[in-house]
């Protein structure tokens, strides 16, 4: 309807417009300076020949078109409901903020001063979000204005003084183009000015923010840097601190976490539903894979043992594993929110303990909780209540006293298999616990309070840490051994005990590394050293040194290694895990990586250091100059390993062995386990593995069973008594290899090798599907072949 409707305005225009051309030439005037002021638009619609009223029509509603898309940019404002609600009080509270830390200054505790800094944080991070968006509708506005810039309101048609039906309908069609304009122009400004308001505002609140934040940090230098300093009197001499407001004083700390803790968690529901869902999920891969892993009695036992923690206690399990990287969940976390999770990773690693070790043990555990659950408290006060020196004097006592007791007790536990490092374990945190408890009641003896609540928390806290870290290293390595498990066709058995053990070695290692990094970094921030210790390893590797006319840093050269160590780490651990699911799921030779490994581990290794260059920024021709200075010496003094690393190559893409073949080289036999760069790892038949270097492989005579099939043939020399009949010892021969368990293909062969004076030896030949039934099947032939020769009265030679 709309379109036929347009179509007759147009027929009606083109038809006054031929009119007008005929009879009114001062009208044509007007209308060509009336085009004029909308020409610059033209190139962007479609011609109509010398038809000015047309193409002015034209003009007009492509540029109405442009309007109703800025009317629509304009319509879709920024919603200020939640700036107008928060700012006000962010703004509030940074005031008081800052007036109650300049007027406290030098008397704020330390966990006052970490708790506004979460909170500093949290305003900031909003601020900046809402600075982010006031910018980009800003930029929005501004597209809006250099459009309507660029549609300046024409007057001239208004003017005009042709009264035919044309010119009316064009006068009608600029009027409302102008008021469209006039209209956008006025919306404009109302939202630019709303933008300049909320953006001045976020301004100031940033500027404010700032400066707090630099309070904060220099107080908080201010009260590490006077940890030693004595707040309060001695234990021996007359109380010097007011006793009457501690009552009011853990009151409105209690009500500050709270309302931090509900509003965090409000604000947080999303993320705390992430990390509940990955709990869950955790929980139920874990079940479905210990299910799956389930084959027969006996292999039930074997698994069973080796997730001695997932079988007995799935959810707890689930729970140890996620929560050290519950912490990247969230952003900004207020303290009362840290210790909740330190104290949920805690309780899931009691029913865990329970298992690894003795009930007294497990009672010492018990009984330091109460002490973590205060001092953890006490720590949370926002400000400082001196009453409670004498149970935090007495915490500390109590905390020295067990861990004595679990650092004497430690060397007498029987662990079991596997945990030969744990009571290393134990002895360190206990002593740490020791140390940093003995050094709190100390303080608190000498009026340091302060120090005395930092310390014994931090040595309460860091025992049970380290505790619950522990049990994440046991859970994670039994979630990969459950991987491995589940993995696995239904009629494979069980990994292992060398494999299981070789895994363990080759991950373990990296996760208590990683675990100690992680309580070592926590317990630095409780005792509020983090910012000097980073700042300080930031200047010492960030600095700039000179040797001669080369400049480096520490920082370059420990990412470089570290680069290449952890290119090292993926590509062993890549071809561990790649061999160990050849050996277990491969059944063709063909179908396998094989050798192949060694391609992948040295690609890895290559785009490790290639990384390790780009990283540190070390020029490639610097490194060709040093690797060309050292061709010569490295051509005589490391020839052996060139030779044995291009050996290795070699055997990757000509593929004479692969792994799971049965080899012989020289005197040694056995199955292939690795191929490595340098060397490769045979296991021989006594379970002994056996290194040969790559060059060996290629120089000397290789023998490979395995290489076309698993096929192998086997002889055996039987002396008859001449007393005997012959003839009737080869056809009983015949009748035992013709049996059914025996190759039929190639056909199993019997007959006379040699005779003598005595005897006359008969030669047995026969076929078996893989090595490892040569000796059973020859086992079993001579089982037979006595038995069969005493029943029909065969004597064997005194030779045979």
């Amino acid at each position: 309807m709309a379109a036929i409707l347009l179509a007759l305005i147009l027929l009606t225009i083109n038809v006054h417009a031929q009119n007008i051309q005929q009879t009114d030439t001062r009208s044509l005037i007007d209308i060509e300076k009336a085009y004029d002021h909308y020409e610059d638009s033209m190139d962007q619609l479609p011609a109509y020949g010398n038809d000015s009223a047309m193409r002015i029509l034209s003009v007009i509603q492509g540029k109405s078109l442009k309007l109703e898309g800025l009317k629509m940019i304009l319509a879709n404002r920024l919603d200020t409901t939640n700036m107008r609600e928060t700012l006000p009080g962010y703004m509030g509270m940074v005031e008081m903020l800052l007036a109650n830390t300049k007027e406290n200054a030098g008397k704020l505790n330390l966990r006052y001063l970490m708790g506004l800094e979460v909170v500093v944080n949290t305003m900031k991070s909003n601020a900046a979000d809402y600075s982010k968006e006031l910018a980009e509708n800003t930029e929005r506005l501004k597209d809006v204005e250099n459009t309507l810039t660029a549609f300046k309101p024409d007057t001239v048609l208004s003017k005009s003084l042709d009264t035919s039906r044309a010119m009316q309908s064009l006068k009608r069609e600029s009027i409302k183009l102008n008021a469209s304009i006039s209209e956008i122009e006025q919306h404009y400004k109302e939202q630019r000015l709303i933008l300049s308001k909320y953006q001045a505002n976020v301004q100031n609140l940033l500027i404010r923010l700032a400066e707090l934040n630099n309070l904060l940090y220099v107080q908080k230098k201010l009260v590490v840097n006077t940890f030693w300093d004595k707040e309060i009197n001695a234990v021996w001499d007359s109380r010097n601190y007011d006793n009457t407001k501690w009552r009011q004083q853990l009151s409105n700390s209690n009500a500050l976490n709270i309302k931090v803790m509900s509003s965090f968690i409000s604000k947080s529901t999303e993320q705390i539903l992430k990390l509940l869902a990955v709990m869950l999920l955790v929980f139920l891969g874990a079940y479905f894979f210990l299910k799956k892993s389930t084959r027969k009695n006996h292999q039930d036992t074997i698994i069973q043992k080796r997730v001695t923690y997932f079988s007995r206690y799935p959810l707890f399990s689930s729970i140890i594993l996620i929560m050290p990287f519950s912490y990247l969940f969230f952003s900004n976390m207020p303290v009362p929110f840290v210790a909740m999770l330190t104290l949920i990773m805690i309780v899931c690693s009691m029913p865990l303990a329970t298992l690894r070790f003795s009930n007294k043990m497990d009672i010492a555990f018990l009984a330091i909780l109460p002490l973590y659950l205060f001092l953890s408290y006490i720590r949370l006060n926002w400000e400082t209540v001196y009453t409670l020196r004498w149970l935090v004097l007495l915490s500390n006592l109590f905390a020295v006293a067990l861990g004595v007791y679990i650092w004497w007790k430690a060397k007498l536990e029987r662990f079991v298999e596997g945990d030969d490092k744990l009571h290393i374990i134990l002895r360190f945190l206990a002593g740490f616990m020791i140390v940093a408890c003995g050094l709190a009641f100390v303080a608190n003896l000498f009026g340091m309070y302060r120090l005395s609540k930092v310390y014994g928390t931090t040595g309460v806290v860091g025992f049970y840490r380290g505790i619950s870290l522990y049990f994440f290293v046991q859970v994670a390595m039994e979630a990969i051994y459950l991987l491995l498990e589940a993995s696995k066709p239904k009629n494979e058995n069980a990994t292992s005990v060398t494999d299981y053990r070789e895994l363990q070695n080759k991950i373990k290692a990296v996760l208590y590394v990683l675990s100690f990094l992680v309580w070592l970094y926590f317990t630095l921030y409780y005792i509020g050293w983090i910012d000097p210790v980073i700042n300080g390893l930031t200047d010492f590797f960030k600095t700039a040194r000179k040797v001669g006319d080369v400049t480096f840093t520490y920082g370059s050269i420990v990412l470089f290694i570290g680069i290449l160590l952890l290119s090292a780490f993926l590509a062993n651990t890549i071809a561990y895990f790649t061999s160990l699911r050849e050996q277990q799921t491969n059944t063709s030779r063909k179908k396998g990586l094989g050798s192949s490994i060694l391609l992948i581990r040295l690609a890895i290794l290559t785009g490790g250091f290639l990384l390790a260059l780009a990283a540190t920024k070390i020029p490639i021709d610097r490194i060709t100059i040093v690797l060309g200075a050292l061709s010569v010496g490295i051509g005589f003094g490391l020839q052996n390993i060139i030779e044995n690393l291009v050996s290795g190559v070699i055997l990757a893409f000509e593929k004479p062995i692969q792994i799971g073949d049965q080899i012989e080289v020289g005197d040694k036999a056995g199955t292939v386990k690795e191929i490595g760069i340098r060397s490769s790892r045979i296991r021989a038949g006594s379970g002994a593995d056996i290194v040969i270097p790559n060059g060996s492989l290629i120089s000397q005579g290789l023998i490979n069973w395995t290489l076309k099939d698993t096929t192998r043939k086997i002889e055996l020399i039987i002396g008859v008594s001449n007393d005997s009949d012959a003839a009737k010892a080869k056809a009983l021969l015949d009748d035992i290899v013709s049996q059914d368990s025996f190759v039929k293909h190639p056909a199993p062969r019997v007959w006379f090798h040699d005779f003598g004076k005595t005897s006359i030896d008969i030669k047995v030949q026969f076929w078996v599907k893989h090595l490892d039934e040569g000796t059973p099947k020859k086992s079993e032939l001579i089982a037979q072949t006595i038995k069969v020769f005493n029943e029909n009265g065969i004597k064997l030679s005194e030779k045979g």
